[in-house]
């Protein structure tokens, strides 16, 4: 019986990378050794989702890379809601800022043929971030403002993440950022406050990731939609709230889908 190709991918990564290597900066700096050719078969979403495998199958047990590295379906689940309410789409420019793991945004745009600039807090990542979008088939690409910002927040220190991860000056106007929270630090005073005093964006959208996502409750996150004021701005509009429901659930996914579209029919 042959392999599923993600089996595939994670066997070929293996063969590629040595068998010592200890940290995440020096599989980025092996990248540019891959020959883009041996993974040609296999589409964006498939090379996402097996080097996310590798990397954590690499480093089990480690807590501190285990922390950083983002589920895929977060990712798929992100997509779904932007490419929903119309924020992403193909040729799209999306920026991910200072995150040592970059998995959460390529498995997004992974989903459309977007622009993916990342700034990573690693001078080893970043170098070499080109390389591997270039192995996953996305265009990697410097702008001056962007339509979508992603950022995962790690919940390592959720008050200098707040103001070093969301570079809303980044966003051109009406742009959107998507952050994934803990909902634990979405409680705290420090997000009420920030909210409170923050006159850059609107907060459009809290949306609740399916709890069975997380290894433990103290760990369930949401994902927040943020928009950039424009000049031209109309009636602000009411705040989403919504739970993204179990994924065997596919009458209340369906009924999920139906939230959103009447959603960004009423307020967009």
């Amino acid at each position: 019986m042959q392999n599923s190709p993600l089996v595939q991918i994670v066997d070929k990564l293996d063969a590629v990378f040595p068998k010592n290597i200890k940290n995440i900066s020096s599989i980025f700096r092996e990248v540019k050794n891959i020959k883009q050719s041996d993974f040609k078969k296999y589409d964006q979403k498939q090379l996402v989702t097996a080097f996310n495998l590798f990397i954590a199958r690499k480093f089990v047990g480690d807590i501190d890379i285990e922390n950083r590295i983002t589920p895929p379906v977060i990712g798929d689940l992100a997509a779904v809601v932007l490419g929903r309410l119309g924020f992403i789409a193909d040729n799209s420019s999306v920026y991910s800022p200072s995150i040592s793991f970059p998995d959460f945004a390529f498995q997004v745009c992974s989903h459309f043929e977007s622009r993916l600039f990342i700034d990573s807090d690693s001078s080893s990542i970043t170098e070499n971030l080109p390389a591997l979008a270039a192995l996953f088939g996305q265009s990697f690409k410097k702008s001056s403002q962007y339509d979508l910002i992603l950022t995962r927040f790690l919940g390592i220190d959720f008050k200098k993440e707040l103001n070093s991860f969301l570079k809303l000056d980044l966003l051109r106007q009406d742009g959107v950022s998507l952050l994934v929270i803990n909902d634990v630090d979405l409680q705290s005073s420090t997000f009420l406050d920030f909210i409170k005093t923050n006159d850059l964006f609107d907060l459009l959208s809290i949306i609740r990731l399916p709890q069975t996502l997380f290894k433990h409750r103290e760990t369930a996150s949401s994902l927040l939609i943020l928009r950039r004021k424009g000049d031209n701005k109309k009636v602000k509009a009411p705040v989403l709230l919504a739970q993204i429901p179990e994924l065997t659930k596919k009458k209340e996914f369906s009924d999920f889908l139906n939230q959103l579209d009447d959603w960004k029919k009423d307020n967009l």
